[in-house]
């Protein structure tokens, strides 16, 4: 335990006994754990570690951890609430699920960006211009 000469605990104490920062560093380990895994996987030099994988994680695992103001809430609802207590495995989950949607949207519009490119290139006229025109004329 701590040795200290008052009953209350001091400042630095506070900070490393608080749940949000057990959590935190819980998360930090973890995710750590898999930059480190990534890292060797890499190729890259050590340099990269302390920023690059072990500094991502901890930004990552304050994230996850810390607390919410909403300012415009009414009178009575408190404005600090605590963050969701999801799993790692949950939040890897949404990230990817995320991450895919995002992917899949930004694909179909690269698709439509080539197929307009193409078709410009092509000489074949803008349907989309024509079909706009009519509509602007018929007003």
């Amino acid at each position: 335990m701590w040795l200290r000469t008052s009953t209350k605990p001091g400042p630095i104490e506070s900070v490393l006994t608080a749940p949000g920062f057990k959590r935190w560093s819980s998360l930090t380990t973890q995710l750590g754990t898999l930059g480190l895994s990534c890292w060797l996987l890499s190729g890259y030099g050590a340099a990269s570690l302390p920023v690059w994988y072990f500094g991502f994680s901890s930004a990552v695992a304050y994230k996850l951890v810390r607390c919410c103001h909403d300012e415009s809430v009414s009178q009575g609802v408190p404005h600090c609430y605590k963050p969701a207590d999801d799993d790692i495995s949950k939040v890897v989950e949404k990230a990817w699920a995320s991450s895919s949607g995002f992917a899949l949207r930004t694909l179909e519009q690269w698709r439509s960006f080539a197929d307009e490119v193409m078709g410009a290139s092509a000489g074949k006229k803008d349907t989309k211009k024509k079909k706009k025109d009519k509509k602007e004329k018929g007003k």
